[in-house]
This record gives structure tokens, sequence and C-alpha cells, in this order.
């Protein structure tokens, strides 16, 4: 039968049943009555014992049996075989139980034999001697024991199977180390956490510290103790031109993508899966740092994440692809890991693959060979192929080659795909129409005949309309073998027609011409001009029309499908004929016997459509004009515009986002005039697009424009259509190209410029040194100092300007003052970054933001532990009857007196103390300092310092002690205190709350209903609280306990914000 999954699809299984084979069964490792077996449908299915029974050896249930009886009193006696109860109904010698599959004997050479229940032997690794593992009375199966040393009976019983060795075992063995973890599986022993922090390891769901023994699944490269684990001699190496791995690295693991670096004084493994040459993890690089639950999901998944994506090009259709079809390009990118980051194409060749004689010659072309674009402008570049002359073949062959990056760095080997495209339309040949006139004896009529010729097989629709769409005759020929094709339409009115033939070949590339037919088969009104619809670019125009006999004529300006139906109305037009604008009359020609009449029309507006109908006055009969006798012109004094593109893209340059390298193109789009009756644009096509390009601070020779600021015609040149134009920072930065261009009519463009925004957008790279190690860029990796004035440089590989620096305590959250010099605004290379406070114990962040030349933002981070306090110290003094300072809890003691205080300092072993002081309000020192200048000694470890001379500005004051000491061995002890002037009360307000919210001077009250009531606390400052409540008689007091107090965020003058 078939194996069904939920959705009903068709299910293959679980791996793991697969590799334990048909009918397996293994005891629960959490439960021992449970187990767990394979069905057919090789599914693990979970199954209980019987209460009275455990799960043993391959899943089989049985009696337990009280092992450890069997070991004696003080677990030291089973070489005696004694003689233990078993299932309550027999008794059984200990050698016997082993065979029974409940016991197992362990007997080494170095412990006393014991035995062991079953239930305790859930895999081979349970076994601790050889003989228990040959044995193997617990029947697990599959188990072979490996020595450690002979002599001594160590070893190590493992699976068999190295797809159910497990080095995570080793961990629960008192005797695990490096040797030992080798013998569990292929295994890494993680001995050292390389400067790593437990929360990096957390993340990964590590055991930190190291020290425990990995499975291969559980090893990325950055927990690799050494150079010979990370890379041995063999070092990563990736092709750039294909993606692919010239050489994996020899990492112990086999990763293949780990490469070892040094900072500073000690070296480090990192994944560097795109070969970046940074000194950082590929993870790291990418901003993936642990955090809550989902961050560490998202941290762990791309450290453990070493497969490439896959990436499919998916076309349209098999076979040969037309140009319609390159928009419905499209790719399929998936991962297994972090997910997909991009997806870049590039064309490595292509060419015309030529198939008959008369073909176009072959084009030969290199866009990318490495593909560095994305789809939409591979799909862009295609489209431009295909207009080039040369490559306008039926058989376009290209070759497209991509590849896609992961989130993690993974690079997907580049792939390659040729793609057949017929790059040609269809060419339609228009022959000249041969037109037949007849008079009916009611209305003239005409026949017309017109052939036109396609130059290969398609399906063409053929139409023939009138320009007032009273007339629409459609026609869908396939032509297969006979591509000439004669049309014959009888019986056409007087009328102006559009004959339009649209072609599809067999991969639906669409060809179209168009011509336009006067039929004039009546002759009454003849040669009206200009012919529908003529473009001009002049405001005066004079219109004529000629008669056959002699006439009074009018004409009558259509702009609305009503006003072609107001005309087309017999008695409307009787009624307006004579409101009508009249026509001026030449007489008649002697040469044609036709009576000519005209009308000069004046400033008329430009960007208009004036289409005229003609009606004239035969003898009292007034006879309308067909449309084949109608006027029509467009006024088109608009000049063309011309728009600067992207060549790839095709989207308009703005110089917004500056740019190394500018590949652009000239496009003019020319308008004139739309007539509403048909929303067609009636105008001058372009005709010359010309351009020039001024470096930055040009000389007179240079500049694009003379002194009025027109067109230098020397400078300019012409713009040939679909020429790239080129441009590079190292040449052209702040250069300005200058273009305009002009239409077929002489409306010339006013010259137009734009800036080229081109800068190199290399960001400098970044050093942090700190005593001159270099700092780490992430949280994770942490240096060690034990400095409290450290220096601190910025080293750069190229000339930057400060605009930011700051140095941050991660432990406390307090900004600390940096002096920089030289002065942050100077290009330097280099710069020193003082800190203007003592820098205690703590975690520490140094961010840098700067500017290089070019304007990039560049910045970095970098971070440091500092712990400088190697004994302890104590302060025993400033101290009231209110608290004790500790010098941990921050603002400390309140000092209630003006006239001064006493520090007295203890220290674990014998040293030398001074102290720094500051007001925290602001008043901290602003100059760098050194301790053997700054540091005011402490004498005898007990001092006195007058508050004399100090100006309080509030009636709360707080004062910041740094109090440094020394040993005679050199180690120091660091400690803050923070003293506090007060001179007022504080203020309260207190409230109960329940059972009822009432003030406190509602004393009387209802008995409680519960022995409890709370109330609140509010105090403008920070202090310390009695509680007492007294009986009415004041007989009974008892004492409050764990007052919750609330805070009142009133008083500013606080330091650091502290109010309770």
């Amino acid at each position: 039968y078939t194996c069904l999954n939920d959705n009903g699809c068709t299910d293959t299984g679980l791996l793991e049943c697969y590799n334990r084979g048909e009918n397996a069964a293994w005891c629960s490792e959490e439960d021992p009555h449970s187990y767990y077996s394979c069905d057919d449908c090789y599914k693990i299915q979970s199954q209980s014992c019987p209460d009275n029974e455990l799960c043993f050896g391959s899943g089989e249930c049985k009696p337990p049996a009280n092992c450890s009886a069997c070991n004696g009193i003080f677990a030291m006696y089973a070489f005696l075989n004694l003689q233990i109860p078993y299932n309550n109904v027999q008794t059984l010698f200990c050698n016997e139980l082993p065979g029974q599959g409940v016991c197992t004997l362990d007997k080494t050479n170095t412990i006393e034999d014991a035995y062991k229940s079953c239930s305790e032997v859930r895999s081979c690794y349970d076994y601790d001697s050889k003989q228990a593992c040959n044995q193997d009375a617990c029947n697990i199966t599959g188990c072979e024991w490996v020595d450690i040393s002979q002599s001594l009976g160590i070893g190590v019983c493992r699976p068999q199977d190295e797809t159910l060795r497990n080095c995570n075992e080793c961990n629960e063995k008192p005797w695990c180390n490096k040797l030992v973890c080798s013998y569990y599986g292929n295994c890494y022993w993680d001995g050292d956490a390389n400067n790593l922090e437990d929360g990096f390891y957390s993340a990964l769901g590590l055991p930190y510290p190291p020290g425990k023994c990995l499975n291969r699944d559980q090893v990325i490269c950055r927990i690799y103790d050494t150079q010979q684990d990370c890379e041995d001699t063999q070092l990563l190496n990736i092709s750039n031109y294909d993606n692919h791995i010239i050489t994996p690295s020899n990492d112990s693991m086999h990763l293949g993508l780990c490469r070892w670096v040094i900072i500073n004084d000690y070296g480090k493994c990192i994944k560097d899966a795109d070969l970046s040459n940074t000194n950082e993890d590929d993870c790291f690089e990418a901003g993936f740092f642990p955090g809550d639950e989902t961050q560490n999901e998202t941290f762990r998944t791309c450290f453990y994440d070493y497969t490439p994506p896959f990436t499919t090009l998916e076309l349209p259709r098999p076979g040969k692809l037309s140009i319609n079809d390159i928009d419905r390009l499209s790719y399929i990118a998936s991962d297994e890991g972090i997910g997909v980051k991009e997806t870049k194409f590039g064309i490595k060749i292509h060419k015309c693959l030529i198939e008959q004689i008369n073909a176009p010659q072959p084009c030969y072309n290199s866009w990318s060979p490495y593909p560095s674009e994305t789809l939409q402008n591979l799909k862009n570049y295609i489209h431009l192929l295909t207009t080039q002359q040369t490559c306008q073949c039926n058989n376009l062959s290209i070759n497209i080659v991509f590849y896609s990056k992961d989130n993690a760095s993974n690079l997907e080997v580049v792939k390659n795909q040729t793609i057949l495209i017929d790059a040609k339309r269809p060419f339609i040949t228009i022959s000249e129409p041969n037109i037949t006139s007849y008079y009916t004896g009611v209305s003239w009529a005409s026949n017309l005949t017109i052939s036109f010729s396609v130059d290969e097989p398609s399906r063409c629709n053929v139409t023939l309309k009138t320009i007032d769409q009273s007339l629409n005759l459609s026609t869908f020929l396939a032509l297969n073998q006979n591509l000439n094709v004669t049309m014959h339409y009888d019986g056409l009115g007087d009328n102006t027609y559009y004959f339009n033939v649209t072609c599809n070949d067999s991969v639906d590339n669409q060809g179209s011409n168009e011509i336009t037919i006067r039929i004039r088969g009546d002759r009454n009104i003849n040669n009206s001009q200009p012919e529908p619809i003529t473009v001009l670019n002049v405001t005066n125009v004079t219109i004529s029309t000629e008669t056959a006999n002699t006439a009074e004529c009018r004409y009558y300006r259509i702009q609305t499908m009503q006003d072609l139906q107001n005309f087309e109305n017999n008695s409307w037009l009787l009624q307006h004929f004579s409101s009508m604008p009249l026509f001026e009359s030449e007489g008649q020609d002697l040469y044609s016997g036709y009576y000519l009449f005209y009308k000069n029309l004046t400033n008329l507006e430009p960007g208009q459509v004036y289409y005229y109908a003609v009606v004239c006055n035969f003898s009292g009969t007034i006879i309308p004009g067909f449309r084949s006798d109608d006027i029509g012109f467009a006024i088109d004094k608009q000049p063309p515009l011309t728009i600067v593109k992207h060549y790839l893209s095709q989207e308009p340059y703005d110089n917004s986002t500056p740019q190394e390298v500018l590949n652009l193109t000239l496009s003019c789009n020319d308008s004139g005039a739309l007539w509403p009756l048909n929303m067609v644009d009636y105008h001058y096509n372009c005709s010359k697009t010309y351009y020039c390009v001024e470096p930055a601070n040009p000389n007179q020779e240079q500049r694009c424009l003379k002194g009025d600021q027109s067109p230098d015609s020397n400078k300019f040149s012409i713009y040939n259509d679909g020429h790239v134009l080129s441009f590079n920072y190292q040449n052209h930065k702040g250069s300005t190209l200058y273009y305009y261009s002009v239409d077929n009519g002489g409306n010339v463009e006013p010259v137009q410029s734009i800036g080229l925004n081109l800068k190199s957008l290399r960001l400098p790279v970044l050093n942090l040194t700190i005593n001159g190690r270099l700092l780490p860029q992430n949280f994770y990796e942490m240096l060690t100092i034990n400095e409290t004035l450290p220096v601190i440089k910025l080293q750069s590989d190229e000339n930057v300007s400060i605009v930011s620096a700051t140095l941050t305590s991660l432990t406390t959250g307090n900004n600390i003052g940096l002096g920089i010099t030289p002065n942050p605004n100077s290009n330097a290379r280099e710069f020193n970054l003082t800190p203007q406070h003592l820098i205690l114990d703590g975690v520490y962040e140094v961010s840098v933001y700067v500017l290089d030349t070019d304007e990039n933002i560049a910045s970095i981070n970098g971070f440091f532990n500092n712990s400088i306090s190697q004994f302890k110290t104590w302060i025993l003094q400033p101290h009231n009857s209110l608290m004790n300072i500790t010098g941990e809890t921050p603002p400390g003691a309140g000092v209630n007196t003006s006239n001064g205080f006493t520090i007295i300092v203890k220290t674990e072993i014998p040293a030398n103390c001074g102290y720094l002081r500051s007001n925290a309000l602001g008043d901290n020192l602003s100059n760098a300092f050194q301790i053997s200048t700054k540091l005011i000694p402490l004498t005898n470890e007990n001092i006195t310092h007058q508050h004399q001379g100090f100006t309080l500005q509030y009636e709360e004051t707080y004062y910041n002690y740094t109090i440094i000491c020394k040993s005679q061995n050199n180690k120091f002890s660091v400690l803050e205190v923070f003293l506090g002037f007060d001179s007022s009360q504080p203020i309260f307000n207190f409230t109960i709350l329940n059972p009822n919210p009432r003030g406190i001077e509602n004393v009387i009250e209802d008995p409680l209903l519960l022995n409890a009531f709370s109330f609140e606390l509010l105090s403008n400052e920070k202090v310390v609280c009695w509680t007492e409540l007294t009986s009415w008689d004041c007989s009974n007091v008892a004492s409050i306990e764990n007052i919750a107090i609330s805070n009142l965020e009133t008083d500013t003058k606080l330091w650091n914000g502290y109010k309770q």
C-alpha cells in the first residue's frame, strides 16, 4: 500500500527508520517504561511497557531486577556471585542475570567489578568495560570496543554505525578529555573559549565554559582552538571567476570554509565563505548577534549554515524565445539555512547563429562575465541587444550566468544557461494602392486593391478603417508558404483610410506597418490642403480647397465627436451654413479648370490640432465634403525633451545618489498637439541630440556654453541613439553633462545640464586599538585590559575627519568624554582618543563615525572589558546614622553638614591610596590627566578633606570621588564613591491603598475585614524609612517589613536622576 502524509501526499518516511532498519525498536532515553518502533511506513511510533516492566535493550519489555544487590555491601562484592530473587518467582545467581538481558557486569582492571541494570543502559556508551561491551547483555546490538589503554582496560564502547555515534556522551564521563573525545566518533574537543563570551555559546546551544566533546554538527569555524584545527596547511581559496572552491580549508571537521586570522597577540578561526578577507566571521559581518529567543534562533541558523543557496532560471516556454518573452524571464532562489541575500546575473557571450545565407552577420559581445546585475537589468540589456542592427537575427544565442548568495555569505557556484531568442520582428512591405472610382447614379464609390508582403511565416491581422471610425474592417490571415497577399475592397466611399498590417511570427514577435489612403471619387470638392493631419511649426497657416464648379465654400472646425455628428446632419448643416467661416475665392485655374479657394488663418495657438470639414453651396445646393476632403494640421512649436537615463535600468538619472561609474544614455521624446477626437499626439519626431561634457573647474577652452549661455557648436557632439556615455570618478568627478535635442520641425530644446555625481564609494578601512591591541568589533569577542587611562587610537587607510566619537560604559550606561587629537575636523589617518575620566572596572564600547574626503560616512565600534581591581577596598567613612556607604550603589551617603567630612579607606593588602573629585552635575574634569600629576594622595589611609571653598549650587549637590589604591607589587584597586550634601528634609506623601483608598487623616475606620492593609509612601529624594503600626491604646506594636517604595520623579537636581 502507499504511505500518505496528513496532506494526502506520498510519504517516504523518516531517515532514522531507514538507518535503524526494518522493524527496529529502541528504548526511550527519557522514560524507562517507553520505547519506540518503526512501522511499515518508516514512521516512528511511541509505545509503553506494562506497568510492572521496563524497556531493555532493543525495545524489549521485561521485569526489572535489583542488579545493584549483586554488588553486596559497599558495592564491593560483585565477585562473590551472590543470589537475588528475580521476577518474584525465582532466585538466580548474579552471573545468570546478564543472560536474562536485565543486568550487565562491568569488569576492568581499574574499578571494582559492578553489576548495573540494563534499564540504565540505553546505548553502547553506557557499557564501561570491554567485557560488558562485547557481551552486550542488554541487547543494544551493534556495539564495538575501542581501547584507549589496554593495560588499564580503559576504552570506549561505541556504536559500529557511525551515524549513531554521539560525541556528547563523552562529557558524561569524568575521564573525558581531548584524547578520549576522539574515540567517541567524528568528534571535536572544544578546549578554549577563544575570547568568546558566555552569551555566544549559550545562543548556539553549546556548553560553557568549554572543555567539552562536540559532535560534528555542533562545530563551527569560530570555536576551533588552533590554526591546525582551523585550516592546517591548506588555506581556503575561492575562485573569483565562478565561486567554486579551489581548495577548501583542511579543518578538523572538514567544514571547508574556515580561515585563521591573527588579531593582536592571539589568533582566531572564522568562517569566510565569500573570502571577504576581513577579520570578522561571516555572521558577525552580516550583523547577526545574540539577543532574545528569536534573535538567538537566527544567530544559530546563520552560524551553522555552510550550504550555498540553489538558483534556477525559469523560462516562459521551452525552445526559442520571443522578444516579449524576455520580460517573462524569472528565477527561483532557495536556501535551506538563513535565507537568500541576493541573486546576480550576467551575460558571458552572445552571438547570432547563421542558418541561412541571407542572415545578418553574427554579433559578439561580452557584458558581464561575472554575474553582477539584477535580473531586470539583464532583461533591459537583452532588449538593447535586440535593437542592434547586427543582432536582429532569428537565432540570437545568449549564455546567461547567475548565482545566489545567502545571508551567511555562502556562495553558489556560478551557473550558466544558454537561451535562444528570435530577435527579429516580421518585416512588412505595403505596395502603392490602386484606386478605381465610379458613379453609382446616386453617389461616387471606389474599389481599392492593395498588396503587402511579409518576410517570414506569420499570423497577420489586416485592418482598413476610416479616420472618423465609420468603417473598421478586419481580416485574419495565416501565412506559411505564400507570403505575398493582395487585398480587394469594393464600394468604398470617399474618406481618409488607414490600412494596417500587424503580423506575429512563430514565437510571437510582432511587426507592423501602416499607410494612409485618401479616396476621392467625388471631385465636386477636391484637393483640400493641408491634408489631415499635417504637422506644422508656424502659427499663420493658409488652408485651401478646390471645386469642379463655381461655388461658395465654407469650413467648419471639428474638435469632438458631436461636432462630426452635427456636420453629417443635413438639417443642421442647412441651418448653420451661413454662420460658418467663408473661404476667399481665387477664381478658376486655367490649367486644371478647378475653382480655387483659400483662407489665411493667423495667430493660431501652438499645441493645437486644427481639423476642418469643407462644405460648398453649388447654385443653391449645399454639398458637404467627404472625410477625404477634410483639412487637418497640428501646430508643433514644442521643443523635444531629452531625458538622461541609466543604461541598463533605463530609469531617469537624477544624480541624487553618488556612484563610482555611470553608464548613461540620452533619450529624446517629442510631443506636439493632442487631438481629443482620437487621442493621438501629432508632432515632429526628434531629429538630433547634442551633448557636451564639461570638466570640474573648466578653463575657457573647456566650457560647453558661450558667454551668452548658448551652446558652443564646436564643443557639442551629435549623440547616436543607443550609444552609451561612460563616466568614472577618476576622470569625471565634478563634471557636468550638457545636452539638448532638435526635432524635424526645427524646434530646439533649451540646453539642459546635470551634474555627474561621481565619487569613490570605497569606505575607509578603520581600526581601533587600545594600548596597541586591536579592539574586537563585536560584543562577544571581548578584549580584556587593566588600564585606568588606556591609549585609544583610531587608524584609517585614508584621510578622514571625525564626526563623533563616544566611549560608553555598558556596565553603568554612562558616557565618558574623549579628548581627540589632532583636531577631529582635520583630515588625518590617525587620531588619539583620550578618556576624560578614569576608566574603571566594566565593559566599554568605543563608537566612532568618520567622514572621508569623498564625504563617505564610515563607522566602527570596538569593545573591551576593563578589569583593574586586583584586591578589595572598602570605604568605612563617611557615614551617618542613616546609612553606610559601600561605593557600590550611588548616590551613597548623605552628608548633612556643610563644614566637611572624613574619608576612611580600608584595603585588603597594604597600599598607597589617592582620590580624584568631580561634581557629578557636570563639573567633571574636562582635560586628560595622568595619575602621577592629578591624583591627590591619601595619607595613612585616613584623610580629612574640608568642604570649605566649594559653593553649593543646589540644596542637594552630589560629588563623585574616585579612590585609587596601588600596592607595592603594582596591583590596583579602584572604587567610585558618591557623596551628597543635603540640608533639607525630605517631603512625604502617605496614602492608604486598600481595602479603601483614603488619606492619612482618615484615621477612624470600620473594622478591617482582612487582617492586612497596604499603603504607599512617596518621597522627593532617596530615603531610608521606618514604619510602625501602633494600636489605639498604644499597647500593641507590630513592625512592618518589606515596604515597597515607589518613584516620584519631581526633583531634577538629584544625582543621575535617582529619585524615590
